[in-house]
């Protein structure tokens, strides 16, 4: 089985199983080794989150690093493609 199914099935039963939840929470690579009887490789690092309630979407942050950006990401940023694409998927 890969990990991503692996993962995949972990977050199907946190739908409906509340304590799993709770725990794939607090230690997801040792709630995953106990319910699938796999342990994922020890460099990969995992977290759930868990959407509140009253939050329409979430978004996961890019790494961040203090590079300057090149002319043509500048560009892109500028020209507002990238936002005006979200705006209309929200």
């Amino acid at each position: 089985m890969n990990n991503k199914k692996i993962i995949y099935e972990a977050m199907e039963k946190s739908k409906t199983d509340k304590a799993f939840r709770k725990l794939l929470l607090s230690n997801p690579k040792e709630t995953i080794k106990k319910a699938s009887g796999i342990e994922l490789p020890e460099d990969m690092k995992i977290k759930f989150i868990e959407k509140d309630a009253d939050v329409s979407a979430m978004f996961i942050l890019p790494d961040y690093n203090n590079k300057k950006l090149s002319d043509e990401e500048l560009e892109e940023i500028c020209g507002g493609a990238f936002i005006n694409s979200i705006h209309q998927k929200c």
